[in-house]
C-alpha cells in the first residue's frame, strides 16, 4: 500500500498527527520533480494541504495550471480548491481554459464535468460561452437517460447548478428534482444548491428548510480547526464553502411575518 493511501486511512481514523508525519516526507519527495502523472500531482496537492494548508495547495494548483489538460478530474480539483481559498481569478481561468478545450476532454463517465466546473462559482459568461454551455447541456441531457443512475444523479445536478448560475431558476429546480430522484438518500450538496435557488425565487421558508436539511446531513461540525486541511478537495468545497455561502445568502432573508 502506498504512503498516500496509508495517510488517507489515518485521516479516516482521525489520526491526524500520524497522517501529517507521512504527508510531510511524501510532499518533500513529490516536490523535487515535475509531476509526470495525475496521481503524482494529486498526491502533492493533498500532502501540501495537509502540511501547509489549502492556500499552499492552491499555489501548487496555480503553478501546475496547464498540467494534464486532458484530465477533467484535475481541472475539477483545481476549480474546487481555487473557489475554497477565494482565488476567483484563478477559478475563472480554469473555467475559461476548460471551455476552450471543449468536449474533447470528456468521455462518457465525465461528460458532466465541464458543466459542473462552470457552475461552481460566479462567472460573467460571454454570449459565446453561454451558447457553448447550452450545447454541452443539450448533449448531456440527450445522453443521460442511457447512463448509469449515478451518472444521471451527477449530470442532472450539474445542469441544475449551471441553470442557477445563469439565472434560469425554474429550469434549475426541475433539473435538481431529476437528480434527487436518482438518489436513495439525501444529497446535502444538491439541497444547498436548491436552497440558493429557492431563496432567489423568494421562497424563503422552503429555502431555509432545504438548508437545514442539508446541514443536518453533513457530518462536519464547524469549526474544524486543523482537521480542515486533511479533507479531500470536493469536501472542503461542497461541505464547508457552499454551506457558508448559502448561510450568508439566507442571512439576508427577511424574517417570517
Amino acid at each position: 500500500m502506498s504512503r498516500l493511501n496509508i495517510a488517507r486511512l489515518l485521516v479516516q481514523d482521525r489520526r491526524f498527527e500520524a497522517a501529517k508525519a507521512l504527508f510531510g516526507p511524501l510532499r518533500e519527495s513529490l516536490e523535487i520533480k515535475t509531476p509526470e502523472r495525475t496521481e503524482e500531482l494529486e498526491g502533492l496537492i493533498l500532502a501540501t494541504a495537509a502540511t501547509k494548508g489549502w492556500p499552499a495547495a492552491a499555489a501548487i494548483c496555480k503553478g501546475n495550471i496547464e498540467r494534464f489538460p486532458d484530465s477533467p478530474w484535475m481541472w475539477l480539483n483545481k476549480a474546487w480548491i481555487f473557489r475554497f481559498v477565494g482565488d476567483e481569478e484563478e477559478y475563472r481561468q480554469v473555467v475559461t481554459k476548460v471551455l476552450a478545450l471543449g468536449p474533447s476532454i470528456t468521455s462518457t463517465n465525465d461528460q458532466h464535468v465541464p458543466v459542473e466546473i462552470a457552475a461552481l462559482g460566479p462567472f460573467s459568461f460571454s454570449t459565446e460561452q453561454v451558447n457553448q454551455l447550452d450545447s454541452l447541456v443539450q448533449a448531456l441531457e440527450a445522453a443521460l437517460p442511457e447512463r448509469s443512475t449515478d451518472e444521471q444523479w451527477m449530470g442532472y445536478r450539474a445542469i441544475g447548478h449551471l441553470h442557477l448560475r445563469l439565472g434560469r431558476l425554474r429550469e434549475s429546480l426541475a433539473a435538481l428534482e431529476k437528480s434527487a430522484s436518482k438518489r436513495t438518500g439525501l444529497d446535502p450538496y444538491l439541497l444547498l444548491i436548491q436552497a440558493e435557488c429557492l431563496r432567489r425565487l423568494d421562497e424563503h421558508d422552503k429555502a431555509r428548510a432545504a438548508f437545514e436539511q442539508a446541514k443536518s446531513a453533513i457530518k462536519l461540525a464547524e469549526p474544524l480547526g486543523e482537521e480542515e486541511r486533511f479533507l479531500p478537495a470536493w469536501q472542503v468545497y461542497e461541505q464547508l464553502l457552499v454551506p457558508r455561502e448559502t448561510q450568508a445568502l439566507l442571512a439576508d432573508t427577511p424574517p417570517k411575518p
